[in-house]
């Protein structure tokens, strides 16, 4: 998507986290939207704290609405995949607009 030709970093970061609280929404029967806002996700990825930690990741999400057992599932695993994201996919065609980019 455009992300990935405009920050693709970002889009690194967002896939990465995706696939890991796909698979915690999985392992604990939950709709991965009701562990983590998908907008959540794509602001963390869009503009990730510093310093990276849990802590960090875990304060960002409070902020963003997020509840104590959500964060307690997801913080850690989010830390990781943004500090080791798997590689960007290709590009794709243009004209998809940011549907990634997170809302203002």
């Amino acid at each position: 998507r455009a992300w990935a030709a405009r920050q693709p970093d970002a889009a690194a970061r967002l896939a990465a986290a995706r696939a890991r609280v796909t698979e915690i929404a999985e392992a604990n029967g939950l709709p991965v939207e009701n562990l983590l806002t998908p907008d959540t996700l794509r602001r963390a990825a869009w503009q990730p704290p510093t310093p990276l930690t849990p802590e960090t990741v875990g304060e960002l999400f409070r902020s963003r609405g997020a509840r104590e057992w959500q964060i307690e599932l997801t913080a850690a695993a989010v830390t990781e995949a943004f500090a080791n994201p798997t590689p960007t996919p290709a590009p794709a065609p243009a004209g998809n607009g940011d549907a990634d980019a997170p809302a203002t």
